[in-house]
């Protein structure tokens, strides 16, 4: 029988092996393996094309983040040279305001913000033009020299530098540049270090004068984030005993003369209740170490670390630059009498700092410690002189720089905090964000 089959097979014609209904079953199943072809190689295909497009949209990405690092740096590489700049400049802007001429600001750099228009506006000369400056030559002279470096581009294809169309200036992208004066803040820089108990003492009085607003009670009178109730002195004495370089707990309820003074108390204590966190016994290394303070949550950090800074001159504070938070710090600091009735009426204070305000962009007097000064008592307020006038200031070296630059939808933020005295500068911190 299986003679008979095989011989039926191999000696039929092709043609004539199969009958008609087993012909159309085959080319059934031809067409549906044709059918599961196509599909196989159609999902094989979609997979290729949305992998080399998500490979396109990363590689475009990351060309546009580099990009925008680039701007980025080069803005803040602009705004440490402006600083440097406003050096020169700053001295006389203060004594503009020391004779109460009224201006927008009295600062350089709140006069001159820098970001992508400003900057396209001075080396396009339109900043000079609107100050009625004659620029037309220059920018003249400018473009002709922008045009023979071009042909010198064609004549010579082997430049490994080419100026970017539109010349100096013309970038890809936009950027800003958040300059903040740390010097407008109340400094904890060399707090715990500085020998001097007096000097000690008036940052001492800064602070407990920025948290005294009554607004702030429930900080202080609710419960920490351990569950501990810390009142306003003794936070206050924990941010000096995190920093400072002995094991021994100041008196937080001491007289202004022995404040600093250890009491025998181990500064270790407040801390039972907060897991694996002790007195650091050296400097911040930011100011969100502020965090680790025993009392210090961050609801605390919310109210207060606008008007703080590592950075800066102690027990100092430039009036020019100040904001309102700072002013109000300074005008409870400066009266003569702590307990001061005027100092509990929030209507006053509010009304003070407005007022402080107005006096500045009004040109309504000496924008000055002493015309702060004068300020206060045309408030009605006692003011103690000597230790107002000893934390008072006009100038500023020390900034925070943060460079921010957008190219299509990548932003890249730059941050530096920077020393600037007399031409020359110190970096204190940087960030790549």
């Amino acid at each position: 029988m299986a003679f008979v089959s095989l011989k039926k097979i191999f000696l039929t014609p092709l043609g004539k092996r199969s009958s008609p209904k087993q012909d159309k079953k085959l080319r059934g199943m031809a067409l549906l393996l044709v059918m599961i072809s196509l599909a196989l190689m159609t999902s094989v295909v979609a997979d290729l094309s949305y992998n080399e497009t998500i490979r396109y949209k990363i590689a475009l990405n990351e060309r546009d983040a580099l990009k925008a690092e680039a701007l980025a740096e080069g803005a803040l590489n602009v705004a440490r040279l402006f600083l440097i700049i406003q050096g020169r400049i700053q001295p006389y802007i203060a004594q503009f305001a020391s004779f109460g001429v009224a201006l927008p600001a009295y600062t350089l750099w709140e006069m001159l913000p820098l970001d992508t228009d400003t900057f396209k506006g001075l080396t396009s000369g339109d900043l000079a033009s609107s100050f009625g400056l004659e620029v037309d030559e220059a920018l003249e002279k400018r473009r002709e020299k922008r045009k023979e470096e071009e042909n010198k581009k064609k004549e010579d294809s082997k430049d490994s530098f080419s100026p970017p169309e539109g010349g100096f200036g013309a970038f890809e992208g936009t950027f800003s540049i958040l300059t903040q004066d740390e010097e407008s803040k109340i400094s904890l820089r060399n707090w715990a270090r500085d020998t001097n108990a007096q000097k000690r003492t008036v940052t001492q009085k800064l602070l407990a004068a920025l948290i005294a607003p009554k607004r702030y009670d429930d900080l202080f009178e609710g419960r920490g984030a351990k569950g501990v109730r810390v009142d306003r002195p003794s936070l206050i004495a924990n941010i000096f005993d995190y920093i400072d370089i002995d094991e021994v707990r100041v008196d937080a309820y001491g007289l202004a003369a022995d404040w600093s003074h250890g009491t025998g108390g181990s500064e270790k204590d407040p801390y039972q209740v907060d897991k694996n966190i002790l007195p650091k016994n050296a400097y911040f290394d930011s100011l969100e170490e502020l965090r680790l303070v025993h009392g210090m949550t961050d609801h605390h950090m919310r109210a207060f670390s606008d008007a703080l800074t590592i950075y800066g001159n102690a027990g100092r504070v430039n009036i020019l630059s100040a904001k309102d938070q700072v002013v109000e710090t300074l005008v409870r600091f400066c009266a003569m009498n702590p307990q001061d009735l005027l100092l509990q009426n929030t209507v006053f204070i509010d009304e003070t700092v407005k007022g402080w305000r107005d006096y500045q962009t009004q040109g309504l007097g000496a924008v000055s410690p002493q015309g702060f000064m004068s300020f206060l008592q045309t408030r009605g307020m006692n003011v103690d002189t000597a230790s107002c006038e000893s934390v008072l200031d006009v100038k500023s070296t020390n900034f925070k720089l943060t460079a921010s630059a957008t190219v299509n939808n990548v932003t890249r933020t730059l941050t530096l905090i920077t020393r600037v005295v007399d031409n020359t500068e110190e970096k204190y911190y940087f960030r790549n964000n």
